[in-house]
């Protein structure tokens, strides 16, 4: 597998570059989010409850589950 080389160190490999790809998604989610927010675009995507759900939130949901897994990459265990 790539080059025969074993799982533990492929992932070991891959694990920098994977973690900063994440952390970037996260950062472009966050700025995107933003970048709604302040324009005045925000748009009701649907209500749980009382609660609206915008696509502001939808975006820095995402923006979080990135944030989320960049550690978890980086960190290059399976």
């Amino acid at each position: 597998m790539h080059g025969h080389v074993d799982k533990a160190e492929f992932l070991f490999q891959i694990s920098g570059f994977l973690g900063w790809y994440y952390l970037t998604l996260a950062v472009m989610n966050g700025i995107a989010a933003l970048s709604i927010w302040r324009s005045g675009q925000t748009k009701l995507l649907f209500r749980i409850g009382s609660i609206p759900i915008t696509n502001v939130i939808v975006w820095t949901g995402v923006s979080f589950l990135f944030l989320l897994m960049s550690p978890l990459a980086m960190s290059g265990s399976p």
